[in-house]
């Protein structure tokens, strides 16, 4: 807990202070995650090839989990309105709609619309979805 701002509030201990906490080195990797220090930074994992509308829906999904994520209940969306968010409705890709991308997007939501949640369904029934 940082107690040095006017506010006290949670953040990460830095690589150097887990260290000197906890007595465990760190392991250096070089992965593309490394390189991420936002959710805004996932943007730069969107494939160069990726299609517009493909670019459009991952950019609602980063704002509807942005949203999601707020630390300050009062800021973070409420269930009803996330499912009212363009990423769950997918209004955002109404333009795109006869693309591949949209009606794939449209029969895995259609999947997961159409299972009972008080299912004892294997989790490896509900991987493909």
């Amino acid at each position: 807990r940082d107690k040095s701002g006017p506010e006290h509030l949670w953040r990460l201990k830095t690589p150097e202070e887990y260290e000197q906490a906890t007595g465990q080195k760190i392991k250096k990797s070089n992965s593309i995650y490394d390189k991420l220090h936002s959710l805004d930074d996932l943007t730069k994992l969107i494939p160069a090839n990726a299609g517009q509308t493909e670019v459009k829906d991952f950019h609602a999904f980063l704002d509807l989990l942005k949203q999601m994520l707020c630390v300050n209940p009062a800021d973070r969306i409420l269930p009803a309105a996330a499912l009212e968010h363009r990423f769950i409705t997918m209004e955002h890709l109404a333009d795109a709609r006869n693309s591949l991308y949209v009606e794939k997007a449209h029969e895995i939501m259609m999947g997961v619309e159409g299972r009972n949640t008080n299912s004892s369904a294997p989790i490896d029934e509900l991987k493909d979805v």
